[in-house]
C-alpha cells in the first residue's frame, strides 16, 4: 500500500462546472448541450424552454436557475457576433436532464 490519496473521479458534469466572482456555482448552457448530445443549440432551446416552465410550475424564480447571457465572441477576421448562453444552476442541470429524459421517451415512442 502506498500513502498517496486516492485519486477522485471526476463526472463529466462537474468537470464543466464553473464559479462566479463570488465563489457561486454554475454550468454554461452550451457546455451542458454538447454533454447531453445536442446536435444544435436551437434543438436545445426547446428543452430550455420546458425546464424553465417546470422550474416555475414548481414555485422556483426561473431567474435564479437561469441567468441569461449574451457574450460578444470572435468569428474570425476580427468580427464578433453575440452569443446567448445561459448560467444555470444545479437545479436547472437537473430540469434540463429530466426534459431530455421526456423529450426522448415520448419522441421515440
Amino acid at each position: 500500500m502506498t500513502n498517496e490519496p486516492e485519486q477522485l473521479h471526476t463526472s463529466p458534469f462537474d468537470a464543466t462546472r464553473q464559479t462566479t466572482t463570488e465563489g457561486g456555482e454554475y454550468w454554461s448552457a452550451r457546455d451542458l448541450a454538447k454533454l447531453l448530445s445536442y446536435s444544435t443549440w436551437q434543438k436545445f432551446q426547446k428543452v430550455i424552454l420546458q425546464a424553465q416552465k417546470a422550474c416555475e410550475q414548481s414555485g422556483q424564480a426561473v431567474a435564479d436557475h437561469f441567468n441569461h447571457q449574451v457574450k460578444m465572441v470572435p468569428i474570425g477576421s476580427g468580427a464578433q457576433r453575440n452569443r446567448e448562453d445561459y448560467q444555470l444552476s444545479r437545479y436547472a442541470c437537473y430540469l434540463l436532464v429530466q426534459s431530455k429524459t421526456y423529450f426522448t421517451h415520448f419522441i421515440s415512442s
